[in-house]
């Protein structure tokens, strides 16, 4: 009965624990759109200023160079991320697959 009782007692704390662990992922999740957004957004307004108070070409060129830069960052880092989450996923597959003995 103890044994049982210990078991049971385990499984609802590793399930109350993924639980909180995948409320955090999403709510990091959500923190990483916002601040993205922010912060393209904040790209978008300076190279906005860059282009309109310059008066040369190089103006026209930095505004560009800064959009490209913004959107570029904000790609390479959602996509490091779904790379970071597939290598997780395939961790915690191959540890279940193998439990250690």
């Amino acid at each position: 009965q103890r044994i049982l009782a210990m078991a049971e007692k385990q499984s609802d704390h590793r399930q109350k624990v993924e639980v909180a662990v995948i409320k955090s992922d999403i709510v990091k999740s959500y923190l990483g759109m916002i601040f993205a957004t922010i912060i393209v957004l904040f790209g978008m307004a300076v190279a906005a200023l860059i282009a309109v108070l310059g008066n040369s070409a190089n103006s026209k060129i930095l505004a560009a160079f800064i959009v490209a830069f913004d959107f570029g960052a904000v790609v390479l880092i959602a996509v490091n991320n779904k790379k970071s989450q597939t290598r997780q996923l395939d961790k915690r597959r191959d540890s279940s697959l193998n439990p250690p003995q």
